[in-house]
């Protein structure tokens, strides 16, 4: 290949590297708006394989400049923050019940109009830029080695921004930096139009970047009246809505807990009872319930409150009743973040005088394996 024009790699990389950030957001987003169901997960995978083939055998008029890439790679970038705010509207827009499952026509549907687009100009980009890479003297199977390098750093990006809490509004817009950053890569016979749209849109994804915390906030905020906190965790995204008083708690969307219910006397007060004196109990998840309160109250001399996603207790901790907050700090309660498999694993027969379970019900793959 002429190593003076090295445009075509690193248009590869780069799409490699934003393509598969932008897919790992947007099935996250897909993941909120099923409210939690993995199944989305596996349909969204095949979708976006199956559109972005298309893309690649998609026959074109062949052109012989990288005009088209770096037009392509910057409709990628407008694309990839479109798609998050098309998820996370989409069950607005098709008229879904709150708190309901889509009907499953309404559901491929939604999955298309977010991933389909995605995965097609995906696709193209890759068709024109490999075709650019072998007219330029390189193989397609350097090619796809490229691609996939930008794909591992797209992947080892995805994990990193949601170990340190990235929102996944935040990691669109950076995603969609990436695929900006390679449409104006140098190169020879840069198009004159380049510079005005790039331009342009680099304002956009700056501004985007600036507010996000609002936008993420206000879009949330649509499918719930109310709120008061979101946060994106590794483990899904966490939503907290104030209303009259009422402090409502959601895990993907799906509801997970209320502050005016009766359920946390009702679990504990049954399962403790069983026991002449539950001196050390291990609480296996409901610390935001209010469960460890509710244990102090029999007497619990240590009560080690266990939970796999620390950020979702961080998150609902300051809107929930006085009581909760009271126990989550007392002296006797030990909040412990772990896998409950693992520390369980750990623990050996009379650690414990009694064990409860208040990871929900089996209806996810990550609560299923609990069971």
């Amino acid at each position: 290949m002429n190593r003076t024009d090295q445009a075509p790699r690193w248009w590869l990389l780069g799409l490699g590297a934003a393509s598969l950030l932008g897919q790992v957001l947007l099935l996250r987003e897909l993941l909120v708006a099923s409210l939690g169901s993995e199944l989305v997960l596996l349909l969204g995978v095949g979708g976006l394989l199956l559109a972005s083939a298309v893309g690649v055998l998609l026959k074109v008029k062949e052109v012989g400049s990288g005009n088209a890439v770096r037009a392509l790679l910057l409709g990628l970038a407008a694309l990839v923050p479109a798609e998050v705010v098309l998820a996370r509207t989409v069950r607005l827009l098709l008229g879904a019940v709150p708190g309901a499952y889509l009907p499953l026509g309404q559901q491929f549907l939604g999955m298309g109009l977010v991933l389909l687009p995605f995965g097609l100009v995906s696709g193209l980009i890759f068709q024109r830029a490999a075709g650019l890479h072998l007219r330029r003297g390189g193989s397609l199977a350097s090619a796809y080695a490229v691609e996939s390098v930008g794909g591992l750093l797209g992947g080892i990006a995805a994990s990193v921004l949601l170990g340190v809490g990235v929102a996944n509004g935040q990691s669109a817009i950076l995603g969609a930096g990436i695929a900006w950053l390679a449409a104006v890569v140098p190169g020879r016979n840069r198009p004159a139009w380049l510079t005005p749209a790039a331009a342009g849109l680099g304002l956009i994804l700056a501004v985007g970047l600036i507010w996000s915390d609002r936008l993420d906030q206000a879009l949330t905020g649509l499918s719930h009246p109310g709120l008061v906190a979101t946060r994106d965790t590794p483990y899904g995204r966490v939503t907290v809505r104030l209303q009259d008083g009422q402090v409502a708690v959601f895990a993907n969307d799906a509801l997970l807990l209320d502050t005016e219910g009766t359920e946390a006397e009702e679990f504990v007060h049954l399962a403790a009872l069983q026991v002449e004196r539950p001196a050390r109990v291990l609480l296996l998840g409901g610390s935001a319930e209010g469960l460890a309160a509710e244990l102090l109250a029999h007497g619990a001399s240590e009560v080690v409150a266990l939970e796999l996603d620390a950020a979702f207790v961080e998150t609902a901790l300051p809107y929930l009743g006085a009581a909760t907050r009271r126990a989550l700090v007392d002296a006797r309660v030990r909040r412990v973040t772990d896998d409950p498999r693992a520390f369980l694993r750990r623990a050996t027969a009379g650690d414990f005088d009694l064990i409860l379970i208040a990871l929900g019900e089996p209806e996810s793959g990550q609560t299923s394996r609990f069971y």
